[in-house]
């Protein structure tokens, strides 16, 4: 028997639809990547020049002055020298340091050297006789600085009922005793901050604290620190701070350091604790905002630091059991409208 292939059924031909990117009458743009401004207007080529020797850079956005690059850009350029005919060879090496804050500790993390050029021994034969070598060399200053947005913007104050999707709470228990006077303490804390958690380190950055407490313990925060209705004060039983610890892994060497970013503002929203009658227990609340005051081997951490009556300080100079660190990640640039 022969078996008999079915024939294909017939296709007509078409042309391909007509593609956009404006969107047509009943669609819209869902998200879109604007190009960002040192692209779209090309800047000049940075020129150093010592020792007659001229150095030129491109492929560079021009940032407190310097030639900088971002995160997997190449260093493109240029160099010329004069009187060739005494130059045998050119080299250029890209060295990248860390300065570290706290005790001020410079660290090379790389130094590449690459000759790019060598004079040929059979071509331009110099004359016999006694060879005197001098090495001239031009030092040219960098920056590395990759640019980070936040993924959405910061909520402008808290009002969790309105979004709550825009807030995340952090909740845990702080058992100790007060520095002054020394009385033993179990201490509720809830802390309410922009789920985001990515933050420009402009931004202003609003949070809500609640402590809640046995009816005593609360009388005896209130006594030892008397607080002021809908003001800003620092005599404060709690406080919150942004904190940057900064761990750099060189050559088998480890070197780390902290600093404090900046100190929250907080107001309290009643001098009259709130009681919760299911529990006998008491509450204070206070909202508030936080901004930074500056701004594999390497790794930044940024954290945002509830500490219970003990000012800002390092973790080094922390009671642990008193502090809560949360992370979170400060950028440079702010967020932007992609619609």
């Amino acid at each position: 028997m022969e078996f008999i292939a079915p024939t294909p059924p017939a296709y007509s031909s078409f042309n391909p639809p007509d593609y956009s990117f404006n969107p047509l009458p009943g669609e819209q743009c869902i998200q879109k990547t604007p190009l960002q401004a040192w692209l779209r207007h090309s800047s000049s080529p940075f020129s150093f020049k010592e020792n007659r020797i001229t150095l030129t850079l491109r492929n560079c956005r021009k940032e407190r002055d310097l030639p900088t690059y971002g995160l997997g850009s190449s260093v493109l350029g240029e160099v010329a020298v004069e009187d060739r005919d005494k130059i045998s060879s050119v080299s250029v090496n890209l060295q990248g340091q860390i300065l570290i804050e706290g005790p001020s500790q410079k660290v090379v993390m790389f130094s590449q050297r690459h000759r790019l050029w060598t004079r040929d021994p059979l071509q331009n034969e110099l004359c016999p006789g006694k060879k005197i070598t001098r090495e001239a060399q031009l030092i040219a200053q960098l920056r590395y600085h990759p640019r980070v947005r936040p993924p959405r913007p910061v909520p402008s104050q808290y009002i969790v009922k309105d979004c709550p999707e825009d807030w995340h709470e952090e909740m845990w228990t702080v058992k100790g005793s007060m520095v002054a006077p020394p009385e033993p303490l179990v201490t509720k804390c809830h802390f309410h901050f922009p789920s985001v958690r990515v933050f420009t380190i402009s931004d202003i950055i609003p949070f809500h604290l609640r402590l809640q407490a046995s009816s005593s313990a609360v009388e005896t925060i209130m006594r030892t620190y008397p607080p002021t209705h809908g003001a800003t004060h620092t005599n404060l039983p709690v406080y919150v701070y942004l904190l940057r610890q900064i761990v750099v892994e060189s050559q088998g060497t480890r070197t780390s350091g902290e600093m404090i970013l900046g100190t929250g503002k907080m107001i309290l929203q009643s001098t009259i604790p709130v009681e919760d009658t299911s529990s006998g227990e008491q509450s204070l609340s206070w909202d508030g905002t936080l901004r930074c005051f500056t701004t594999r081997e390497v790794t930044v951490k940024d954290f945002m630091v509830v500490s219970l009556f003990a000012p800002p300080k390092t973790t080094k100079d922390s009671s642990s059991h008193l502090r809560h660190a949360i992370p979170v990640r400060l950028v440079t640039e702010p967020w932007i409208d992609r619609t």
